[in-house]
């Protein structure tokens, strides 16, 4: 897996956001092989901050419907990522 590969997306929600300015974490839709150790370098290295804790949520291929056909969504991974203070990641810089 290529660094590059690592970080999907951003998370942008209220939630997220006061989450930013209470204990000032980012969450990111990461890679589902991705680990801690890689999410942390990864995150380091593209935004230029310290990052002080991670926490990784996974979650598993959901069962849908589409009519008369039975598919499944994506399985997804979610990184909470808690940076030192005097680090911050804004994204909603204009």
């Amino acid at each position: 897996m290529n660094m590059t590969q690592v970080l999907i997306a951003p998370i942008v929600t209220e939630k997220m956001y006061s989450a930013n300015a209470k204990e000032n974490s980012v969450g990111f839709w990461v890679h589902t092989k991705a680990t801690k150790q890689v999410i942390k370098s990864s995150v380091e290295r593209f935004f230029n901050v310290k990052v002080k804790s991670i926490q990784v949520a996974s979650y598993r291929p959901k069962k849908v419907r589409f009519g008369n056909r039975v598919g499944f969504q994506n399985a997804r991974k979610k990184a909470y990522v808690q940076l030192h203070e005097g680090h911050s990641i804004n994204f909603s810089e204009e």
